[in-house]
Formats: structure tokens, C-alpha cells, sequence
């Protein structure tokens, strides 16, 4: 057998734990467990992998936002640097323009 779960076989497992878990809500723990058919786990499989989650990605805007400004501000210090080196107003050893 591989080591290494296949992509079906996570959903599969993932949908039986869900399964369980509501099985579980309002009702007691020995009417809750039943056997769930494997057709009826891969016809749940199907439905699910083709619904669209909506999933909210502000957080990468903030993250862009605060990359771009330090990527800016990086440019920013280069390019006095490179204005001070060559007008020799500043001056470091090794290094001449």
C-alpha cells in the first residue's frame, strides 16, 4: 500500500468526518453512528469538488501593500546612495564612482 494518500482518498475521509461530526449533533452517540455506503460518499465527493468556496483574502492585500512600501523604501535609500556616492558627498573605501 503507498505511503502517501491519494487526493480522493483525503476528500473521502474528510467527508466522513463531517458526516460523523453532524450525525453527532442533537441526537445520541449510539443512534449517531451509521455506515455510510461508499456510492454515497463519492457522489457527496462529486457535488463537493464542484461547488465554489468563497474564500476572503484581505489579509494578502495587507501583505502586498507592506511588501510594496518596503520594496519602495529599499529602492528609495539605493537610489540616495547612489546620488551621494556620485556627487562624493559620501564616501567608503573600495567603492568609487
Amino acid at each position: 500500500m503507498a505511503k502517501h494518500k491519494t487526493l480522493q482518498q483525503k476528500k473521502l475521509a474528510d467527508l466522513r468526518r463531517q458526516h460523523f461530526v453532524y450525525s453527532l449533533e442533537g441526537k445520541e452517540l449510539a443512534t449517531a453512528v451509521k455506515p455510510v455506503s461508499a456510492v454515497s460518499l463519492n457522489q457527496a465527493a462529486t457535488v463537493a469538488s464542484k461547488t465554489v468556496a468563497i474564500a476572503n483574502y484581505s489579509y494578502v492585500k495587507h501583505d502586498i501593500f507592506k511588501t510594496g512600501i518596503l520594496t519602495l523604501s529599499i529602492i528609495g535609500v539605493q537610489l540616495v546612495l547612489l546620488f551621494l556616492l556620485k556627487k562624493h558627498i559620501l564616501s567608503f573605501p573600495g567603492i568609487s564612482y
